[in-house]
């Protein structure tokens, strides 16, 4: 992954219908899915992503040690 040699302005958008059904799908609080969809949301912005296995599998391994390290897990 790169960051992108120029950011003026990123914006990260949730759905507040996405974020109910995962909270409700992994059986924790809006809030909680907020902080990790939100996490999610800066690794794409750092030029993280998931198209192939391999890309999933970088992603997640960064996306896991940042939940573990502050407490989303």
């Amino acid at each position: 992954s790169q960051i992108p040699e120029k950011m003026d302005c990123v914006e990260i958008v949730l759905s507040y219908k996405k974020v109910v059904s995962q909270a409700e799908e992994h059986k924790h609080s809006k809030e909680k899915e907020t902080q990790i969809l939100v996490l999610h949301g800066l690794l794409h912005i750092l030029g993280f992503d998931h198209e192939t296995d391999e890309e999933y599998a970088i992603m997640w391994k960064h996306e896991e040690k940042i939940r573990t390290m502050t407490g989303l897990h």
